[in-house]
């Protein structure tokens, strides 16, 4: 979701529908079994025949860099994104390893 890659695998196998039903279903079951029904919104649906680089994943999701300005010095910020597209940091700015939310309601 972040665009950092949790994790991969590889396999030869093919999705197999023996005993399954014979239908591609989004959002519910391909036998009809409601209770394994999915609950909520479905936005986008996208099949693809082959797997997606990380860098088609992050045009899809209109992804242009992701900056975590977690940085402890320089005047660089680095994109942690598949672009690759750092930043330059200007002006008055010190970096600082305190975190600091404020939420006002």
């Amino acid at each position: 979701m972040d665009g950092s890659l949790a994790a991969t695998t590889s396999t030869t196998s093919s999705i197999s529908y023996a005993g399954l039903g014979a239908n591609t279903v989004i959002g519910r079951h391909g036998n009809g079994n409601t209770s394994m029904d999915f609950t909520g919104t479905i936005d986008d649906v996208r099949v693809y025949d082959y797997a997606l680089s990380a860098s088609e994943i992050l045009d899809i999701y209109g992804k242009i860099a992701h900056w975590k300005l977690n940085e402890t010095s320089g005047s660089s910020a680095s994109d942690s994104s598949a672009y690759g597209r750092s930043g330059t940091v200007t002006g008055t700015s010190t970096w600082s390893s305190a975190v600091q939310v404020a939420l006002r309601g």
